[in-house]
């Protein structure tokens, strides 16, 4: 009895691992998708500066993304060897400071 019950929450587990990595892979696709559109807008001349440092930062991030999502699907021990969510946290404090120019 104790082994089923064992077994039961290892399978519960492993619905949930899954479930969160496609939820992770789909919003890793869409950022991604969200990046992309970003760094093709055009921007007014005084905030082509800004404009180009989250751009850079972008390329940054999405060679990232590419290395951890292979033909669609996350890589969860490549994502844990990788320095996205360091990047991330880059970007924000990046556009927190340009935020905070307006201040």
């Amino acid at each position: 009895m104790f082994y089923k019950s064992v077994l039961k929450q290892y399978q519960t587990i492993q619905v949930f691992s899954n479930y969160a990595k496609k939820e992770l892979e789909k919003q890793l696709l869409t950022l991604q998708t969200q990046i992309e559109q970003f760094n093709l807008q055009s921007v007014p001349a005084f905030a082509k500066d800004f404009h180009q440092q989250l751009v850079d930062k972008n390329k940054i991030l999405l060679d990232e993304i590419n290395q951890v999502v292979e033909n669609g699907h996350l890589a969860l021990d490549k994502l844990q060897n990788s320095q996205i969510l360091a990047t991330i946290n880059g970007i924000s404090g990046l556009i927190n400071r340009i935020s905070n120019l307006g201040a």
